[in-house]
């Protein structure tokens, strides 16, 4: 049996095929390093993994291959933070992601009811392809040390 690794990457692989793109061993390799990367990547994050497992995958091929993962609604996109890179989601379980803008943290969020905007949107007639939601904010870390700052003058 494979291992759950595999398994999401062989996912990955299907849904690029499903939506008309090539398969080709960079793709490959690239999408078993997204997978190794813990958290929400960059590209240079899953580049750097890449350079791990083939020297020879190029960024630009990185890019390329999260694009079309992201086309082919297999991943999302969780936006760029305050690295100023953009951040990738591959968890497809309904959650939202809160993004700090201060110091960049992503933070999943399982505890709230995102399946409720999938069916408002299918109330209304809307076929939903994908659910991405994200809170934009200041992390309970920053949000004290900006306070403590402020108490400082």
């Amino acid at each position: 049996m494979p291992s759950a690794s595999a398994r999401e990457t062989t996912g990955l692989l299907a849904a690029l095929r499903e939506h008309g793109w090539r398969v080709t061993r960079q793709r490959e390799v690239v999408c078993r390093a997204l997978l190794s990367v813990p958290g929400h990547p960059s590209a240079y994050d899953v580049h750097a993994a890449v350079r791990r497992l083939d020297s020879r995958v190029s960024l630009a091929t990185v890019y390329g291959t999260l694009r079309a993962l992201v086309a082919s609604g297999a991943i999302s996109e969780v936006g760029v933070v305050a690295d100023g890179a953009t951040h990738y989601e591959t968890n497809a379980q309904p959650h939202a992601n809160f993004v700090c803008r201060t110091c960049g943290r992503v933070e999943d969020m399982f505890d709230v009811q995102v399946d409720s905007l999938r069916a408002a949107a299918q109330r209304r007639g809307h076929a939903v392809h994908g659910l991405h939601v994200v809170v934009v904010g200041a992390c309970a870390d920053c949000q004290s040390r900006l306070t403590g700052d402020l108490s400082l003058s």
